[in-house]
């Protein structure tokens, strides 16, 4: 029997979320979580997407953007013209931004180098840990900056609704329940701690 996809702005078929369900390999990351919902040392598994899963999750993000263009909302590249002209980020910032990242990297060469010494100097070591730590701390800056200037263009609020789809279907407990059974559960979980560390997963 041929399936037939749905239109953009009907409900993704229960049929489809099902199939979605029993199609995750066995192929997962553990991830452990200090507290979770009052309970403590808790393991969550982040299962590998599959076809199906990525086919709802390409719905979702294009329903959504359609809707957010119908109402007015900016594109990113829109969003980015505009904080370029008010000076808040441009060139100079994407600069930073990839020269950090470079200098990450160098730094990490350096400290795989120093251990793989027998006798590394410990003072030297610590000191490249903490120049690391110091760029790392920028860089987090520089992107909770961006984020939050392209937070609400329709690529980001479009890309956030492909996640929850992702989140909704691919993260369980051990014991194979779905951590959130829903979007509307996704939506009204109060962990946003746990929330981001998980979401980083994918």
């Amino acid at each position: 029997m041929v399936e037939i996809e749905p239109k953009l702005g009907d409900p993704i078929p229960q049929n489809w979320l099902e199939k979605a369900k029993v199609e995750l390999r066995a192929n997962y990351r553990s991830i452990k979580l200090d507290e979770f919902r009052g309970e403590k040392d808790v393991e969550i598994y982040v299962y590998r997407s599959t076809l199906k899963v990525d086919t709802i999750a390409s719905y979702k993000y294009s329903e959504c953007y359609n809707n957010l263009l119908k109402k007015g909302f900016p594109l990113k590249e829109e969003m980015l013209n505009t904080l370029k002209e008010r000076g808040l980020w441009g060139d100079k910032q994407e600069e930073e931004f990839e020269t950090i990242k470079e200098d990450m990297r160098q730094v990490e060469i350096k400290v795989a180098l120093l251990r793989s010494k027998p006798n590394y100097n410990k003072v030297t070591f610590n000191n490249s840990r903490k120049d690391y730590m110091k760029l790392k701390d920028r860089l987090s800056e520089l992107i909770t900056k961006k984020t939050s200037y392209l937070s609400n263009t329709i690529e980001s609020k479009a890309e956030e609704e492909q996640i929850k789809v992702k989140l909704s279907l691919c993260v369980k407990y051990p014991d194979g329940r779905l951590v959130w059974d829903s979007l509307d559960s996704l939506d009204n979980e109060i962990d946003n701690n746990a929330l981001m560390k998980i979401t980083n997963e994918f």
